[in-house]
């Protein structure tokens, strides 16, 4: 295996990804029971599936991705994560509705505005946990 291969392997925006993966995946697994299993009303089941998806990214991350600069003060490091996923999450909808708006032929199809949301929030989330959430107080 090549450095450059060993490095972006290794890279904390590679663990991030995974991370949100994980994320996703816990996100969509909760969702479906509530609903599905549970009867829960769909606000109501999203509501609680994105708070313990983003309580379980945020352990991640704190314990993979920025393992070296997690903050003692755990409470306080959880709702930056928090209020930088919600501008994340705002950011994604606003980029999702700004790119259907245009009306190009090309991102006329919603997955490719979905993709195009995700990949700015994603970019958003990551420097805002590096830089925001995950510092040693």
């Amino acid at each position: 295996m090549t450095s450059d291969i060993r490095r972006l392997l290794n890279s904390s925006f590679l663990r991030f990804c995974y991370v949100g993966a994980a994320g996703f995946i816990t996100d969509a697994t909760i969702l479906m029971l509530l609903v599905y299993q549970f009867g829960s009303s769909l606000v109501t089941a999203r509501l609680i599936s994105f708070s313990i998806a983003l309580t379980v990214t945020w352990l991640l991350n704190r314990h993979f991705t920025f393992y070296e600069k997690k903050s003692p003060e755990e409470f306080n490091e959880w709702l930056r994560y928090a209020i930088i996923n919600g501008i994340g999450g705002a950011i994604n909808l606003g980029t999702y509705f700004f790119v259907i708006s245009l009306e190009l032929n090309l991102i006329t199809h919603p997955f490719i505005a979905l993709v195009i949301s995700s990949a700015v929030a994603l970019i958003f989330n990551y420097w805002g946990s590096r830089l925001i959430v995950f510092r040693a107080d």
